[in-house]
């Protein structure tokens, strides 16, 4: 008996499926640096979660968990999306809540040849991302009279972050004291971000000062900021 074939349609009696995103990391986005990524983004249907793996996800103590999650999509509802592109490590699925989950694993049609199993992390919880960050860039406008008029234009809005004070240092200039703290923002939102951009968290502005690029999909981007008081 073609176990494929008799079970095809089996997913139609689980319980509690649900719809999703899925971004797939576009063909062309492939050999772009990682905060170039761009993505084609599907609707998927009937896809069903199993219960999260909670596990500590580096050495702390118990400090710093994640909190891993299977989902089952069955191959027929990938093949009827009219595309080749699949589930891929690097893509994402983001649920009904709006939770992006990173895809880190997959396994092609696992269960009797016609489910995926996708393995995903929310890394927005595992790294404390509870702050929005908003950056804009400096551009030059040339108004009718041919003036040039110097200005800011947002790249990036309502990105997930975490912020972290890393020093500080202070400065007598002329008749004033001023004190320079350097930060990290910490994110996992895909950016690129250039020497002049400004960056603005609750309601503070930061200057760019560096960033650094994570070495794997599993870890965040590091944005080095200033702020001059």
């Amino acid at each position: 008996m073609d176990m494929a074939a008799a079970t095809a349609s089996y997913y139609t009696f689980l319980p509690n499926r649900e719809p999703v995103t899925l971004n797939v990391p576009a063909g062309s986005s492939q050999t772009l640096p990682w905060n170039q990524v761009e993505f084609n983004t599907y609707t998927v249907t009937d896809c069903v979660r199993r219960a999260p793996q909670v596990k500590e996800f580096m050495a702390s103590g118990g400090a710093i968990l994640s909190n891993d999650l299977v989902w089952l999509i069955p191959d027929a509802v990938i093949a009827a999306l009219d595309t080749t592109d699949r589930p891929t490590p690097g893509g994402q699925i983001i649920d009904a809540a709006n939770v992006v989950w990173t895809i880190l694993e997959i396994m092609p049609r696992g269960l009797f040849g016609n489910t995926w199993r996708v393995v995903t992390r929310n890394l927005a919880e595992v790294f404390g991302l509870t702050q929005l960050a908003t950056i804009d860039r400096p551009n030059t406008v040339t108004d009718t009279s041919g003036k040039r008029n110097s200005g800011y234009t947002n790249v990036y809005a309502n990105i997930r972050c975490r912020l972290q004070e890393t020093g500080g240092s202070a400065e007598q200039l002329h008749d004033a004291r001023s004190v320079t703290r350097q930060f990290n923002m910490i994110t996992t939102t895909r950016i690129m971000v250039m020497a002049e951009d400004r960056v603005t968290i609750g309601g503070q502005l930061f200057t760019v000062t560096g960033y650094q690029n994570p070495d794997g999909l599993a870890n965040p981007m590091t944005v080095s900021l200033e702020l001059v008081s």
